[in-house]
Order: C-alpha cells, then structure tokens, then sequence
C-alpha cells in the first residue's frame, strides 16, 4: 500500500525544508543548552538585616564548563548562574515573592597547577532587597524542576543560625522570623512588677498550649494535603486480604514508619534522600499491582509497609513543618513533636477505619474482588506510575 500517491502541486515537498530546518535548530538549542556551562553545586548565605530592613544571599555556584570552547563563549557561566538563580531560587516573605537584584562575578575554583582545560570556574551571585514592611518570616522556596538541592546557612542580625539547611528540590526552607527585635532590658522593665511577671508568665504557658494544639491540627492536614501517597498506601492495606490480624499488622508496620521519619526530619537527624517520593510511588505500584495478580498474601508487604511509612512520613514533614508556626529558636519543642506526631497518627487511624468499614463490608459479597478490589488497585497502580513518570515530564 502507497500513501501520499497524489502528487498535485509541491506543498509537502516545499515543506520538507522548513521541518528539517526547524528540526535541526530545535537540535541544535538542545545540544548548546545541555553542552554549555552549568551549575553543578549551590552554596548559599542568607543574610537578614531586621533593624535596616534588607536582605542579601551570598550564593556561590560551582559552574562545569563543556569540552567546547564554542558553546562555552555562547553560554558564559555568568549566564548560567543568573539563569539558576532567578528560575529555582524563589525569595518569599509572608508567602510574597520578591524579585531580588543580582549582582554576579566569576572567580577560578582551581589552583595554578590545574590544566585549563580542567578547570572549574566559580560564579558568585549576590541578590539583594528590602525586606518589605511588616513582614513576619522569611522562606526560600526551590522550585521542584531544580537538578539539584542547595546548602543555605541563615545569619540574622550578625547571628548565624546553629545548623545549616538543606533544601530539596520543591521544598521550602525553615521559616525564620524577621521582625525586629524590641531594645530594652527586660530585667529592668520587671523590677518591682511580680504580678505583671506571673501574667507573663501565664500567657507563655497557654501560648505553649497553643503552639502544641496547632502542631497537632498540622500534623492531621499533614496527613490529608501533603499528597495523595499516604492515604493510597492506606488503601493498599485492605486489597490482598481482610483478616483483621494481617491488616492490623500492616497498618502498625505502616505507622512506625511514619511517626519514625516525621521524628528524624523534624530534629533533622536523618535528611530525606531524594528519590523518597519516587521510592514510595514505587511501592504502590508493587502493593497495589500485586492485588491484580493474585489473592495469596506474602510476609513482604510487612517491611514494605514499614518503607513506605517512612517515605509518607518525610513527605508530611517536608510539606507541613516549613508551614507551622515554630517557636522562638526556629525548632519543635519536644511537646510540640510529640503533638504533631499524634496528629498524623490520629489522621492514619482515621483513614484505616473508614478503610476498614468499606472493606470489610463489601468483602462479604461474592463480587468483591471483581467490583471493589480491581478497579481501586487499577487507580492506584496509574496514580503511583503517574508520580514516578512526572518529574521527567
């Protein structure tokens, strides 16, 4: 069979041509752009002045130049860094954007021994503001398509933080408070005024309990707006069986995992690893496509559970603390973790036993598994494969 056989006038060869060029150009932005300098690593110092109300970041860029000196003229590392800079570093104040101004200069990272050939180039950007008037904190946003995280230490008021940051991709940093701090001495201010001293006193011990209801309602939204991972996990549980003992089993692995991993982000012993999400959408496409297979339980789903519990819990952490109202000092007070932990599990149980009282009654009927159990681990398996396939979107 022949197809384009009619061959009146010359419209598709006249447009050959033009494809083929648009082709090759669109080949050639391609090559030049994952060819020319680029940003390899990130370093970053924030600066927040609250008394002269300004704001700078020292950023210092390593930049890897290509093996062709052409592209590198086209694309220089100035180019490379500002376009980093203005397109993953987004600058928020109250949930504000701002549009710092960025002022760059290049300085060799190698020593005098090193070939030219090899050698790295190091861009540093200073983006500078006003940080605007009756602002309360301070955020670094990195936006989720940035190829890598970036290292940030906070410096308020000539003060350097006591840890530094390490923000991934799509991740927010830890709000630092930028209103400025009241002169005066407070011992002097309460000599002679006990009672005002108690009611202070008062007011920090409900603020306190305060703080730990909010950390609380956190932990619980957490749960239900970080993303749609933990609730299908949930899911996932009641599909292969619903003997009580082995579901009971699962949502325990389940929930130890969860409360671990909310627990090391917030004290920031253990740093999400960047493959987490995808790691955990991974697993429920395993848990959820293995309901397809067959109906024959396996001990793995056990230790499964207990990694993807992990991987819910980061992810509650990583949306939901960069958004709560810390206390003085910028970290979870032990009652406040403690709240915020119990939170999230209360929202878990919640899910298991609405979970658990659909399952169990449909799974008395002879259609259960044709009518309930496969088309929910269809929508499952699509929403974990979705997830892994998204970032290269």
């Amino acid at each position: 069979m022949k197809f384009f056989c009619k061959r009146e006038g010359d419209g598709l060869t006249s447009t050959r041509p033009a494809l083929m060029a648009a082709g090759v150009l669109v080949t050639v932005v391609s090559i030049v752009s994952l060819q020319a300098h680029k940003v390899s690593s990130v370093s970053l110092i924030t600066h927040l002045d609250t008394k002269e109300g300004t704001y700078l970041f020292d950023a210092a860029m390593e930049v890897i130049p290509s093996d062709d000196d052409v592209l590198n003229e086209q694309i220089p590392p100035e180019a490379a860094a500002r376009e980093f800079a203005e397109e993953y570093l987004i600058t928020m104040f109250d949930d504000v954007e701002q549009a710092p101004e960025l002022e760059i200069s290049v300085e060799t990272a190698s020593d005098e021994n090193t070939p030219p050939e090899l050698q790295q180039k190091q861009v540093l950007v200073k983006m500078s503001g006003r940080i605007p008037e009756g602002s309360e904190e301070f955020l670094l946003y990195l936006e989720p398509t940035c190829p890598m995280a970036v290292v940030m230490v906070v410096i308020k008021d000539n003060k350097p933080s006591r840890r530094m940051q390490v923000i991934l991709p799509g991740e927010y940093s830890r709000p630092v408070n930028v209103l400025p701090v009241m002169e005066g001495d407070p011992f002097i201010a309460a000599e002679g005024d006990a009672p005002a001293a108690s009611e202070e006193i008062r007011e920090s011990e409900g603020d306190a309990g305060g703080r730990s209801i909010g950390a609380l309602l956190a932990g619980w939204t957490g749960f239900w707006q970080a993303t749609f991972l933990p609730l299908a996990l949930t899911l996932s549980i009641f599909l292969m069986t619903t003997q009580r003992r082995i579901v009971f089993l699962q949502l325990a692995a389940f929930m130890i995992g969860l409360s671990l991993a909310i627990t090391l982000a917030a004290r920031e012993l253990v740093l999400m690893p960047s493959l987490m999400p995808m790691i955990t959408a991974a697993l429920l496409v395993a848990l959820a496509g293995e309901c397809l297979l067959h109906r024959r339980f396996h001990f793995w789903r056990y230790p499964a559970f207990l990694v993807g519990g992990l991987g819910a819990g980061w992810l509650i952490a990583g949306f939901a603390l960069p958004r709560f109202d810390l206390s003085q000092g910028g970290e979870l007070s032990l009652g406040q973790l403690i709240a915020f932990v119990v939170g999230s599990e209360l929202a878990l149980i919640t899910a298991g036993l609405i979970s658990a009282a659909f399952f169990l009654t449909m799974g008395r009927f002879d259609w259960y598994r044709k009518t309930v159990v496969t088309p929910v681990a269809v929508v499952l398996v699509a929403f974990g494969l979705f997830t892994l396939v998204e970032p290269f979107l």
